[in-house]
């Protein structure tokens, strides 16, 4: 049994990567513009960091899409 991806579908996990990627740097964009970040909470919930009131909440979920960025944009180019 080998293991082959076909062309469309390895086209369509970069193109899903790079989208995914996207709603990322729109977070990161939006929470550093506005100074509190979107979460995502239990269930549907969201949850929203302030800068100034969590700090570190607000500063680790920043740099957690940071890094999903970057690996969403590293693996779909």
């Amino acid at each position: 049994f080998r293991f082959y991806h076909k062309p469309e579908t390895t086209i369509m996990h970069a193109f899903l990567l790079i989208l995914i990627g996207f709603v990322y740097v729109f977070l990161l964009v939006e929470g550093y513009t506005k100074g509190a970040i979107r979460a995502k909470g239990y269930f549907w919930h969201i949850r929203i960091y302030d800068r100034d009131a969590e700090p570190g909440d607000y500063w680790f979920t920043f740099a957690l899409y940071a890094v999903l960025t970057f690996v969403c944009f590293g693996f779909g180019v």
